[in-house]
């Protein structure tokens, strides 16, 4: 199965286990991290120590166990507050707070799991398949396309509804095409869509759709 960073959880993760299910789910930090683009230092650059129960920096400074935070539903959170960056040449890449906080779930072996399997090879080539067959396509449709929010009420016209979205994605390719030869895409538009109305708003819905092709 795969998923975007979207539906990462500790929550997920662990009904996946549960269930037997091959997923590949990247966390929300895991492109940034891979191509570099986060500013400061990521946390999986700490190494924790589990004997001490204590971070370690990228600078080797130890930092201890501060104290617990309760969750309701969710497995206490642990902080680790750092004491030596005042002094740290390397505060500016690390924190721009006093004092740098680490965090720790006692579910994070999931994601670091979930990281390593996303690195191998099978890995790599599943979610760069998912990055370039999904994700443009939902994208153009909420952001080119202004599919944002349904008309429609109930199951099966809200349904009809995204069908009809990823009609209108799907013959943009060629209605590109049409737009340069000259023709006017607002007849083939009421070929389309057709049909009685009942109930439907379809005005609306050939508005918006007219609009996405012309």
């Amino acid at each position: 199965m795969l998923a975007d960073a979207g539906y990462f959880s500790y929550e997920n993760l662990e009904f996946l286990q549960e269930e037997g299910i091959d997923a590949y789910i990247p966390d929300n930090y895991y492109k940034a991290e891979k191509e570099g683009k986060t500013r400061k230092f990521r946390k999986s650059l700490f190494k924790y120590d589990e004997e001490k129960d204590c971070y370690y920096c990228p600078a080797a400074f130890e930092i201890p166990f501060s104290r617990i935070q309760k969750r309701k539903g969710e497995p206490d959170l642990r902080y680790y507050v750092c004491s030596y960056c005042s002094q740290c040449v390397l505060k500016n890449a690390c924190t721009e707070s006093g004092k740098r906080t680490i965090t720790r779930d006692p579910r994070e072996h999931l994601m670091k799991d979930m990281r390593a399997k996303l690195n191998t090879e099978e890995g790599t080539e599943k979610y760069q398949k998912r990055m370039s067959t999904v994700e443009p396509v939902f994208g153009q449709m909420k952001q080119d396309r202004g599919f944002r929010e349904f008309l429609l009420r109930g199951k099966r016209k809200t349904g009809i509804e995204f069908v009809m979205m990823c009609t209108v994605h799907n013959i943009k390719k060629i209605a590109d095409f049409i737009k340069r030869q000259g023709k006017n895409l607002k007849e083939m538009l009421k070929m389309i869509v057709g049909g009685e109305s009942k109930g439907w708003n379809k005005g609306r819905i050939q508005a918006r759709m007219a609009n996405t092709l012309c």
